[in-house]
């Protein structure tokens, strides 16, 4: 197994890490820039990428045993049956495809630094 290096950022500017990490604006606590104060450390990328694998593990292995047991009900063949879709299952599939849209363009027209566009979506994602 690999180790984790983690290397220092290259600025030298003074961290002010007060109200972080148990840092204090109290003289004498910790955060007076001593050994005990937050540093600005970086981490790696692949730590981050293990860390998403390990979550998509864990949510494989919730869903895993619904559909193994899905698959089991429906082979016992006692009264499985299709059902009817209801209708507001529509209606709650447009808004919330309604409502991401709302949300989607407010985000495009940022990017385009487009502000008056911007907040007439954000407000109607709003009400949506």
């Amino acid at each position: 197994m690999g180790t984790t290096t983690l290397t220092k950022p290259e600025s030298t500017k003074q961290v002010d890490n007060v109200g972080r990490n148990g840092g204090s604006a109290v003289s004498g606590g910790f955060g007076r820039g001593d050994s005990w104060g937050a540093r600005p450390w970086r981490v790696p990328a692949r730590v981050h990428r293990t860390g998403m694998w390990l979550a998509l593990a864990g949510i494989v292995m919730l869903f895993a045993p619904f559909a193994s047991a899905l698959v089991v009900r429906k082979g016992l063949g006692e009264g499985w049956g299709a059902a009817p879709i209801p209708r507001v299952l529509w209606l709650n599939t447009m808004v919330l495809l309604l409502s991401s849209a709302t949300l989607e363009l407010p985000r495009r027209a940022l990017n385009r630094r487009l502000v008056s566009s911007f907040a007439a979506w954000l407000y109607a994602g709003l009400y949506t």
